[in-house]
Parts: structure tokens; sequence; C-alpha cells
């Protein structure tokens, strides 16, 4: 490919999230698989229900992406509503995942940990992944596309997740001292990052369903 085409596809990609989205969703299902069997191998070998809890919740993650790269390239509507769909109740299923790991900060006291000056990159991270992925589903939300709609939903709740696991990785830093405010603050957090999880996942529930409607 001549060296215009590239630089114009590049720029493209930059700019268009149509674009980019195939290649954002391939190296996030990449991600989510290769992270959830290390935390799965770890979780069995140490006898660890977070982490095989973690484990379940990013290959959850790489179910939904998966699903999805698969109808990205289809021009099929009523496939992508179905694909839609299917990741509306994989949402639901994980928040039963987000509820365990939870539920071990209160029975097992297995927390997030990041040691020195890297707590403050994760924060940073999570603040950048939260924005980014807020401002992409309100900006994004009347794309026709349902196969990148829901890719948005996706990374939304993981984002929310991210929020979760820095302040869960705060207080064991800062706010060991109180164990009380830890699980009242990681209980509370905990519960509204899922109830809006379930709100996503019921949002779009009823847009698939009006979706099907139209269809008929």
């Amino acid at each position: 490919m001549p060296q215009n085409e590239w630089r114009d596809r590049v720029l493209l990609m930059i700019s268009s999230y149509d674009e980019r989205a195939p290649l954002v969703l391939n190296a996030s299902l990449a991600f989510n698989l290769l992270y959830a069997l290390f935390k799965l191998i770890a979780g069995i070998w140490f006898h660890s229900f977070w982490m095989i809890g973690l484990g379940g919740y990013y290959g959850m993650l790489a179910i939904m992406r998966f699903l999805l790269i698969r109808q990205l390239k289809k021009e099929d509507p009523s496939a992508m509503c179905r694909a839609y769909r299917h990741t509306a109740w994989l949402l639901l299923g994980l928040t039963v995942i987000m509820t365990g790991i939870i539920g071990q900060t209160f029975v097992s006291r297995e927390t997030y940990d990041y040691p020195g000056l890297l707590i403050y990159a994760f924060a940073a991270y999570s603040f950048g992944k939260m924005i980014t992925a807020a401002v992409s589903l309100i900006w994004k939300r009347s794309h026709e596309n349902r196969i990148l709609a829901a890719a948005r939903c996706v990374s939304f709740a993981q984002a929310l997740m991210s929020i979760l696991a820095l302040q869960v990785a705060m207080i064991n830093r800062f706010g060991a001292d109180s164990p009380g405010f830890a699980r009242n603050m990681n209980g509370t957090v905990g519960a509204v990052i899922c109830l809006l999880v379930i709100l996503i996942a019921v949002i779009m529930l009823v847009k698939s369903s009006s979706d099907k409607q139209r269809a008929r």
C-alpha cells in the first residue's frame, strides 16, 4: 500500500470511531482473554476465590466482545439486534460475578493492592478510562449500529469496575485502620455500580425489543 494511503488510513482510524472500533475490540478481546486465563490459573493455584472471580469477570468480558466482533462486519440488522440483546443479558450475568467479587472483600478480605507509586498510575488510568467511556456512551448514543453501541456499553461497564477497583485499592492503602469504613464504602459503591450496569442492560433490552417490533 502506498505511503499516502497508509497515512490516510491512519488518520481515518484516529478520527472515525467506526474505523477504529474493530481494532479496539480485537485488542480488548485479546487482553481480556489472556488476563482471564492468568487470573483463573492463579486462583486455582493459590485457592483464591477472589482471583477466580476476577478470571470469570474478564472471561465474561471476552465472551461479549467475541460475540460482537463476529457480527461487526455483517450487514444483517436482525443479527445485530440479536447480538445487542445477547450482550444485554450477558451484562446482567456480569453483575452476578461483580457481586461475588465485592462479596469477597467482606468474606476473605482479599482486595486490590498496587505497591508504591503504581497506585497513582492506576488512578490516572481508571479516571481516564471512565471519562473516555462516559463521553463515548453519551456522544454516540444515537448511533444506528447496535454492535458499536453494545461495545460502548461493555466498555462503560468495565470502566465502572475499574473505579470500584481503584476505591478498594485506595482504601486498602490509606484506610486500612478503619475496617468498618472500608466495608461500608465498598459495599455502597459496589451496589451502586451493579445497579448502574443492570440499568444499562435493561435499557439495552428495551431498545432491542423496540428494534424487533419495528422490524416486524
